[in-house]
C-alpha cells in the first residue's frame, strides 16, 4: 500500500511540482490549499507525513502543527515545514510547533524526496516504542536520540547539496 501525503500550500505550483514528483515516487497524494482545510484533510486521510506551508490563508503552519501535534489522533504524523520564511527564529518557531524538518523554498525537491521514508519510518519506530511501554508518553529519551540522527542525516544531506556550509552542520 502506497504511504500517503498531504501538501499543505497555497501556491498552485508547488502543490502541482511537489504532486507530480511524489505520484511519480509511488506515493499517494492529497493536497489542502489552506491550513483549515489540512486539518480536516488530516483527520479524514490520515496521511503518513504532511509537507507543509507557514504562510497560509485561515490558519498559519504554526498553528496547524501545534492543533496536530496536540491531538493524541495526529500527533505522530510527522510534518515538514517548506516555506519561504527562512530567519532563525521561523525554524525555531517551526520546529517548536511540532515539525520535525524544515526545508526552505526555494527547495531541491531530491533532497526533499530522499527524507520523505527517514522521516516516516522514524517516527513509526517511535509510536512502535511508545505502544511497546504502554507508557503513552509523547517522547522519550531514545526518540529524541533517534531523531537527532535523523537530523544529522538531514543537515549531511544538505551539505552535500549546497545547502549548508561546514560551520552549520553542528
Amino acid at each position: 500500500m502506497a504511504k500517503k501525503i498531504l501538501v499543505v500550500d497555497d501556491e498552485p505550483s508547488i502543490v502541482s511540482l511537489l504532486k507530480g514528483r511524489l505520484e511519480a515516487s509511488q506515493y499517494e497524494v492529497i493536497t489542502a490549499k489552506d491550513g483549515q482545510e489540512a486539518i480536516e484533510k488530516t483527520g479524514q486521510e490520515k496521511p503518513d507525513l504532511i509537507i507543509l506551508d507557514i504562510m497560509l490563508p485561515k490558519i498559519d503552519g504554526y498553528m496547524v502543527a501545534s492543533m496536530l501535534k496536540s491531538d493524541e489522533k495526529t500527533r505522530d504524523i510527522p510534518i515538514v515545514m517548506l516555506t519561504a520564511r527562512n530567519l532563525a527564529q521561523d525554524i525555531k518557531a517551526g520546529m517548536e510547533s511540532g515539525a520535525v524538518s524544515y526545508v526552505q523554498k526555494p527547495f531541491n525537491s531530491d533532497v526533499l524526496l530522499g527524507m520523505i521514508p527517514m522521516l516516516i519510518n522514524q517516527k513509526k519506530k517511535e509510536k512502535e516504542k511508545r505502544e511497546e511501554a504502554g507508557a503513552g508518553a509523547r517522547d522519550d529519551v531514545q526518540g529524541e536520540n533517534e531523531e537527532e540522527d535523523i537530523n544529522k542525516e538531514i543537515k549531511d544531506i544538505y551539505t552535500i547539496m549546497g545547502k549548508f556550509d561546514e560551520k552549520d552542520k553542528d
